[in-house]
C-alpha cells in the first residue's frame, strides 16, 4: 500500500513539474520578457545608443543614464522565472550574458564620472536655475554664491585630495590640482566685486559706473581656466559607449539565438 502511495505521490509531483515547465512557465516568462524587451528598444533609440555628445558633462549624464538603465534591466530579468529547461531557459541566458557583457565597460567609468562629475558640479555657480533672469537682483546671486560655492569648494578639495586610479590623458592630475589652487581663492575676490553692487539691481540690467578691477578680472580669468582645463580632460578621458556585441562567433550566435527567440515570441504572443 504504502508503495502504490508513494508511486501516486511521485507522479503528481511530476506532473506538476510538467505542468509548470510545459503549460504555465512558457507564456507567464514569454510575456514579462517581452515586456523588457520592449524597454530595452526604447532605451536602445534613446539612452543606448545616443547621438554624437560633446560636451563632457553631458557626456557623464549620458553615460550614468545607460549603466542605470542596463543595471535595472539586469534586476528585471533576473526576477523572472524562465522554464528550467530548452530553448526559453537559453534565451534568458543569453540576455543576461549580453548585458554581463556590456556592464564592465560602464563600472570602468565609474571613477572618472565620479571625479569629472563632482568637479563640473562648479559650473552650477555660474548658471543658477533657480534663479529667474528676470526678476531676479545681484542680491539674489550675492546669497547664491555665498551658499553655494562653499559646499562645492569642499566637494572639488575632497575629489583632489588623493589622485584617481585611472590614467589621465592630455592633461595631468597635478595640472588639474595646481589650477584648482590657483581658481578656488578667486572665488572669494569675485565675491567681493558682486558684493559691491547694488543688491536691488536687476540681474539682467547693465552695470553703470562699477568695473571690476584687474584683481578682480584675474581671479574669473583663473577660475575659467580651470573649469576648461577639467573639460579638456574629461573630454579626453569620459567617453560615450555606443554599446556593441563582441565580433565572435561565440557572440553571434548568442546573438543570433536571441533574435530567432524575440521573433518567435512576438508572433506567438502579439502585443494587444
Amino acid at each position: 500500500m504504502k508503495k502504490i502511495l508513494s508511486i501516486i505521490v511521485v507522479i503528481i509531483l511530476l506532473g506538476g513539474g510538467a505542468y509548470y515547465e510545459f503549460v504555465y512557465a512558457p507564456p507567464v516568462y514569454s510575456k514579462a520578457v517581452l515586456s523588457v524587451i520592449k524597454e530595452f528598444e526604447a532605451a536602445d533609440r534613446e539612452i543606448l545608443q545616443p547621438e554624437s555628445v560633446s560636451d563632457p558633462a553631458d557626456k557623464i549624464v549620458v553615460i550614468k543614464q545607460q549603466s542605470d538603465f542596463l543595471k535595472q534591466a539586469k534586476d528585471k530579468l533576473s526576477r523572472l522565472n524562465p522554464p528550467f529547461f530548452g530553448e526559453l531557459r537559453q534565451f534568458h541566458n543569453d540576455l543576461l550574458g549580453m548585458i554581463d557583457f556590456w556592464l564592465p565597460d560602464f563600472s570602468q567609468q565609474e571613477e572618472q564620472i565620479a571625479f569629472f562629475g563632482g568637479i563640473l558640479e562648479l559650473e552650477t555657480i555660474f548658471e543658477p536655475k533657480h534663479l529667474d533672469q528676470k526678476t531676479a537682483t545681484m542680491g539674489d546671486m550675492q546669497k547664491h554664491f555665498e551658499n553655494v560655492f562653499p559646499k562645492i569648494r569642499m566637494r572639488i578639495n575632497e575629489i583632489l585630495s588623493k589622485e584617481p586610479s585611472f590614467e589621465f590623458k592630455d592633461v595631468t592630475f597635478s595640472e588639474i590640482k595646481s589650477t584648482w589652487e590657483e581658481a578656488q581663492s578667486g572665488f572669494d575676490v569675485w565675491l567681493g566685486f558682486i558684493k559691491r553692487l547694488d543688491p536691488a539691481h536687476p540681474l539682467d540690467g547693465s552695470v553703470d559706473g562699477i568695473s571690476p578691477t584687474k584683481k578682480e578680472e584675474a581671479a574669473v580669468s583663473k577660475i575659467i581656466k580651470f573649469l576648461d582645463l577639467v573639460k579638456k580632460a574629461a573630454a579626453s578621458n569620459v567617453q560615450t559607449s555606443q554599446l556593441t556585441s563582441p565580433s565572435d562567433e561565440e557572440s553571434d550566435e548568442r546573438e543570433q539565438r536571441i533574435n530567432k527567440v524575440i521573433d518567435k515570441l512576438r508572433e506567438k504572443y502579439p502585443e494587444k
